[in-house]
Protein backbone atom coordinates (compact mmCIF):
# COMPACT_ATOMS: atom_id res chain seq x y z
CA UNK A 1 0.00 0.00 0.00
CA UNK A 2 1.66 3.17 -1.23
CA UNK A 3 -1.22 5.55 -0.58
CA UNK A 4 -1.08 8.49 1.80
CA UNK A 5 -1.88 7.44 5.36
CA UNK A 6 -4.52 10.15 5.73
CA UNK A 7 -6.36 8.94 2.61
CA UNK A 8 -6.80 5.31 3.64
CA UNK A 9 -10.33 5.88 4.94
CA UNK A 10 -11.29 7.29 1.53
CA UNK A 11 -10.18 4.08 -0.18
CA UNK A 12 -12.32 2.09 2.26
CA UNK A 13 -15.24 4.42 1.54
CA UNK A 14 -14.80 3.91 -2.21
CA UNK A 15 -14.71 0.13 -1.76
CA UNK A 16 -17.90 0.33 0.30
CA UNK A 17 -19.61 2.18 -2.55
CA UNK A 18 -18.38 -0.35 -5.13
CA UNK A 19 -19.23 -3.44 -3.06
CA UNK A 20 -22.80 -3.45 -4.36
CA UNK A 21 -21.66 -3.57 -7.99
CA UNK A 22 -18.35 -5.48 -7.80
CA UNK A 23 -18.66 -7.86 -4.83
CA UNK A 24 -16.17 -10.41 -6.15
CA UNK A 25 -13.52 -7.73 -6.72
CA UNK A 26 -13.98 -6.37 -3.19
CA UNK A 27 -13.70 -9.87 -1.69
CA UNK A 28 -10.53 -10.48 -3.70
CA UNK A 29 -9.10 -7.18 -2.44
CA UNK A 30 -9.83 -8.08 1.19
CA UNK A 31 -8.35 -11.56 0.75
CA UNK A 32 -5.25 -9.99 -0.77
CA UNK A 33 -4.92 -7.66 2.20
CA UNK A 34 -5.14 -10.52 4.70
CA UNK A 35 -2.56 -12.52 2.74
CA UNK A 36 -0.23 -9.51 2.62
CA UNK A 37 -0.54 -9.11 6.40
CA UNK A 38 0.33 -12.78 6.85
CA UNK A 39 3.38 -12.44 4.61
CA UNK A 40 4.53 -9.46 6.66
CA UNK A 41 4.21 -11.48 9.87
CA UNK A 42 6.30 -14.29 8.41
CA UNK A 43 9.01 -12.03 6.99
CA UNK A 44 9.30 -9.53 9.86
CA UNK A 45 11.35 -7.21 7.67
CA UNK A 46 11.84 -3.78 9.33
CA UNK A 47 11.79 -2.17 5.89
CA UNK A 48 8.12 -3.19 5.57
CA UNK A 49 7.08 -1.39 8.77
CA UNK A 50 5.36 1.63 7.13
CA UNK A 51 3.39 -0.62 4.77
CA UNK A 52 2.34 -2.96 7.58
CA UNK A 53 1.03 -0.05 9.67
CA UNK A 54 -1.00 1.12 6.67
CA UNK A 55 -2.36 -2.41 6.23
CA UNK A 56 -3.64 -2.44 9.81
CA UNK A 57 -5.18 0.99 9.34
CA UNK A 58 -6.85 -0.18 6.13
CA UNK A 59 -8.23 -3.35 7.73
CA UNK A 60 -9.72 -1.32 10.58
CA UNK A 61 -11.27 1.15 8.13
CA UNK A 62 -12.82 -1.76 6.24
CA UNK A 63 -14.55 -2.72 9.47
CA UNK A 64 -15.67 0.87 10.01
CA UNK A 65 -17.35 0.75 6.59
CA UNK A 66 -18.85 -2.69 7.32
CA UNK A 67 -16.87 -4.55 4.69
CA UNK A 68 -15.48 -7.07 7.19
CA UNK A 69 -17.05 -8.61 10.27
CA UNK A 70 -15.88 -8.12 13.85
CA UNK A 71 -14.70 -11.74 13.89
CA UNK A 72 -12.07 -10.83 11.27
CA UNK A 73 -10.79 -8.02 13.49
CA UNK A 74 -10.61 -10.17 16.62
CA UNK A 75 -9.00 -13.04 14.71
CA UNK A 76 -6.32 -10.62 13.53
CA UNK A 77 -5.82 -9.18 17.02
CA UNK A 78 -5.27 -12.62 18.53
CA UNK A 79 -3.16 -13.66 15.55
CA UNK A 80 -0.81 -10.75 16.23
CA UNK A 81 -0.50 -12.06 19.80
CA UNK A 82 0.55 -15.54 18.60
CA UNK A 83 -2.76 -17.42 18.66
CA UNK A 84 -2.87 -18.13 14.92
CA UNK A 85 -0.73 -20.45 12.85
CA UNK A 86 -0.74 -20.39 9.04
CA UNK A 87 -3.64 -17.92 8.97
CA UNK A 88 -5.62 -15.82 11.41
CA UNK A 89 -8.78 -17.92 10.91
CA UNK A 90 -10.36 -18.86 14.27
CA UNK A 91 -7.46 -17.33 16.22
CA UNK A 92 -9.99 -15.38 18.26
CA UNK A 93 -12.23 -18.35 19.04
CA UNK A 94 -12.76 -18.76 22.78
CA UNK A 95 -11.56 -22.39 22.63
CA UNK A 96 -8.30 -21.56 20.86
CA UNK A 97 -6.38 -20.58 24.00
CA UNK A 98 -7.46 -23.79 25.73
CA UNK A 99 -6.51 -25.87 22.68
CA UNK A 100 -3.04 -24.31 22.64
CA UNK A 101 -2.64 -25.06 26.35
CA UNK A 102 -3.58 -28.71 25.78
CA UNK A 103 -1.16 -29.10 22.87
CA UNK A 104 1.71 -27.42 24.71
CA UNK A 105 1.01 -29.39 27.89
CA UNK A 106 1.36 -32.62 25.92
CA UNK A 107 4.68 -31.41 24.50
CA UNK A 108 5.90 -30.45 27.98
CA UNK A 109 4.72 -33.73 29.52
CA UNK A 110 2.06 -32.15 31.74
CA UNK A 111 -0.63 -34.22 30.00
CA UNK A 112 -0.42 -37.66 28.36
CA UNK A 113 0.17 -37.75 24.63
CA UNK A 114 -2.68 -38.25 22.20
CA UNK A 115 -3.46 -41.85 21.18
CA UNK A 116 -1.10 -43.04 18.47
CA UNK A 117 -2.24 -43.93 14.99
CA UNK A 118 -0.90 -47.45 15.51
CA UNK A 119 -3.39 -48.20 18.25
CA UNK A 120 -6.24 -46.83 16.17
CA UNK A 121 -5.16 -48.87 13.14
CA UNK A 122 -4.90 -52.07 15.21
CA UNK A 123 -8.35 -51.51 16.63
CA UNK A 124 -9.75 -50.96 13.16
CA UNK A 125 -8.00 -54.12 11.95
CA UNK A 126 -9.48 -56.20 14.74
CA UNK A 127 -12.88 -54.71 14.03
CA UNK A 128 -12.66 -55.61 10.35
CA UNK A 129 -13.47 -59.25 11.13
CA UNK A 130 -16.88 -58.18 12.40
CA UNK A 131 -19.83 -57.43 10.22
CA UNK A 132 -19.83 -54.00 8.51
CA UNK A 133 -22.63 -52.69 10.71
CA UNK A 134 -20.94 -53.80 13.93
CA UNK A 135 -17.49 -52.63 12.89
CA UNK A 136 -18.88 -49.30 11.71
CA UNK A 137 -20.69 -48.79 14.98
CA UNK A 138 -17.62 -49.76 16.98
CA UNK A 139 -15.37 -47.38 15.07
CA UNK A 140 -17.88 -44.55 15.46
CA UNK A 141 -18.07 -45.22 19.20
CA UNK A 142 -14.28 -45.29 19.44
CA UNK A 143 -14.01 -41.98 17.62
CA UNK A 144 -16.63 -40.42 19.88
CA UNK A 145 -14.82 -41.73 22.96
CA UNK A 146 -11.50 -40.33 21.73
CA UNK A 147 -13.08 -36.95 21.02
CA UNK A 148 -14.63 -36.90 24.47
CA UNK A 149 -11.32 -37.78 26.10
CA UNK A 150 -9.57 -35.03 24.16
CA UNK A 151 -12.15 -32.41 25.12
CA UNK A 152 -12.10 -33.50 28.76
CA UNK A 153 -8.37 -32.74 28.93
CA UNK A 154 -9.27 -29.10 28.40
CA UNK A 155 -10.76 -28.89 31.88
CA UNK A 156 -7.87 -30.30 33.92
CA UNK A 157 -6.63 -27.78 36.48
CA UNK A 158 -2.98 -28.64 35.79
CA UNK A 159 -3.30 -26.91 32.42
CA UNK A 160 -3.80 -23.53 34.03
CA UNK A 161 -1.06 -23.87 36.64
CA UNK A 162 1.80 -23.95 34.13
CA UNK A 163 4.49 -21.33 34.68
CA UNK A 164 4.50 -19.41 32.44
CA UNK A 165 1.32 -20.15 30.51
CA UNK A 166 2.40 -21.43 27.05
CA UNK A 167 -0.08 -19.33 25.09
CA UNK A 168 1.63 -19.21 21.71
CA UNK A 169 0.74 -21.55 18.88
CA UNK A 170 3.93 -23.46 17.92
CA UNK A 171 3.13 -22.89 14.23
CA UNK A 172 2.59 -19.13 14.66
CA UNK A 173 5.02 -16.71 12.97
CA UNK A 174 7.83 -16.04 15.43
CA UNK A 175 7.68 -12.85 17.47
CA UNK A 176 11.00 -12.14 19.19
CA UNK A 177 10.87 -11.08 22.88
CA UNK A 178 12.73 -7.85 22.16
CA UNK A 179 10.52 -6.87 19.18
CA UNK A 180 7.56 -4.60 19.96
CA UNK A 181 6.36 -3.85 16.44
CA UNK A 182 3.32 -6.11 16.72
CA UNK A 183 2.28 -4.14 19.79
CA UNK A 184 2.25 -1.08 17.53
CA UNK A 185 0.13 -2.94 14.97
CA UNK A 186 -2.42 -3.97 17.61
CA UNK A 187 -2.60 -0.41 18.89
CA UNK A 188 -3.17 0.91 15.37
CA UNK A 189 -5.99 -1.55 14.81
CA UNK A 190 -7.65 -0.72 18.13
CA UNK A 191 -7.21 3.03 17.79
CA UNK A 192 -8.97 2.99 14.42
CA UNK A 193 -11.98 0.76 15.11
CA UNK A 194 -11.83 -0.21 18.80
CA UNK A 195 -14.29 2.51 19.83
CA UNK A 196 -17.05 0.46 18.20
CA UNK A 197 -16.44 -2.36 20.70
CA UNK A 198 -18.05 -0.57 23.61
CA UNK A 199 -21.39 -2.33 24.05
CA UNK A 200 -22.82 -5.81 24.42
CA UNK A 201 -20.92 -8.90 23.34
CA UNK A 202 -18.27 -6.92 21.48
CA UNK A 203 -17.34 -5.11 24.68
CA UNK A 204 -16.88 -8.44 26.47
CA UNK A 205 -14.78 -9.76 23.59
CA UNK A 206 -12.53 -6.71 23.69
CA UNK A 207 -12.19 -6.90 27.48
CA UNK A 208 -11.07 -10.51 27.10
CA UNK A 209 -8.55 -9.64 24.43
CA UNK A 210 -7.08 -6.79 26.46
CA UNK A 211 -6.10 -9.29 29.17
CA UNK A 212 -4.07 -11.31 26.66
CA UNK A 213 -2.68 -8.15 25.06
CA UNK A 214 -1.40 -6.84 28.40
CA UNK A 215 0.29 -10.17 29.00
CA UNK A 216 2.06 -9.96 25.63
CA UNK A 217 3.30 -6.44 26.34
CA UNK A 218 4.50 -7.25 29.86
CA UNK A 219 6.30 -10.36 28.59
CA UNK A 220 8.60 -8.24 26.40
CA UNK A 221 12.16 -7.97 27.63
CA UNK A 222 12.17 -4.25 26.88
CA UNK A 223 9.39 -1.91 25.76
CA UNK A 224 10.53 1.42 24.29
CA UNK A 225 9.04 4.55 25.81
CA UNK A 226 7.06 5.48 22.69
CA UNK A 227 5.57 1.99 22.38
CA UNK A 228 4.63 1.96 26.07
CA UNK A 229 3.01 5.39 25.69
CA UNK A 230 1.09 4.20 22.62
CA UNK A 231 -0.07 1.12 24.53
CA UNK A 232 -1.22 3.14 27.54
CA UNK A 233 -2.95 5.76 25.38
CA UNK A 234 -4.81 3.05 23.48
CA UNK A 235 -6.13 1.39 26.63
CA UNK A 236 -7.04 4.73 28.18
CA UNK A 237 -8.99 5.73 25.07
CA UNK A 238 -10.90 2.44 24.95
CA UNK A 239 -11.35 1.81 28.68
CA UNK A 240 -10.72 4.99 30.73
CA UNK A 241 -11.33 3.20 34.05
CA UNK A 242 -9.34 0.09 33.14
CA UNK A 243 -6.77 -1.11 35.67
CA UNK A 244 -3.64 -1.87 33.67
CA UNK A 245 -1.32 -4.65 34.81
CA UNK A 246 2.08 -3.29 35.79
CA UNK A 247 4.06 -6.54 35.77
CA UNK A 248 4.07 -9.87 33.94
CA UNK A 249 3.02 -11.95 37.00
CA UNK A 250 0.02 -9.68 37.51
CA UNK A 251 -1.01 -9.92 33.84
CA UNK A 252 -0.41 -13.69 33.90
CA UNK A 253 -2.63 -14.14 36.96
CA UNK A 254 -5.49 -12.25 35.34
CA UNK A 255 -5.30 -14.45 32.25
CA UNK A 256 -5.09 -17.56 34.42
CA UNK A 257 -8.26 -16.64 36.32
CA UNK A 258 -10.07 -15.91 33.06
CA UNK A 259 -9.08 -19.25 31.52
CA UNK A 260 -10.15 -21.17 34.62
CA UNK A 261 -13.56 -19.49 34.57
CA UNK A 262 -13.93 -20.23 30.86
CA UNK A 263 -12.93 -23.85 31.46
CA UNK A 264 -15.70 -24.23 34.04
CA UNK A 265 -18.24 -22.77 31.61
CA UNK A 266 -17.06 -24.97 28.75
CA UNK A 267 -17.18 -28.04 31.02
CA UNK A 268 -20.77 -27.23 31.98
CA UNK A 269 -21.67 -26.86 28.30
CA UNK A 270 -20.06 -30.22 27.51
CA UNK A 271 -22.09 -31.89 30.28
CA UNK A 272 -25.33 -30.33 29.03
CA UNK A 273 -24.63 -31.49 25.48
CA UNK A 274 -23.86 -35.00 26.75
CA UNK A 275 -27.08 -35.07 28.77
CA UNK A 276 -29.15 -34.01 25.76
CA UNK A 277 -27.60 -36.76 23.61
CA UNK A 278 -28.42 -39.38 26.25
CA UNK A 279 -32.03 -38.17 26.42
CA UNK A 280 -32.34 -38.54 22.67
Amino acid sequence: MQTNFDHIHRIASLMCALAKYLPSAIIACIDGLLEAIQVGLEREDPRDAPIRVRQMKFLAELYNYRLVDSSVIFDMLYHLCGFGSATSHQAGNIRTAHRILVEQARVNGVLPSAPSSASSSSSSASGSSLSPAVSGGASAAAEAQAAGASSSLMFQSSLYEQEPLPLVDPAAPADWPESCFRVTLVCMLLQTCGHYFSKGALRLKLDRFLLFFQRVVRAKTYVPFLVEADFLDTLEALRPQYEIAKTLPEAEQRVRELLKEEARILAAMEQEDGGEEEDE
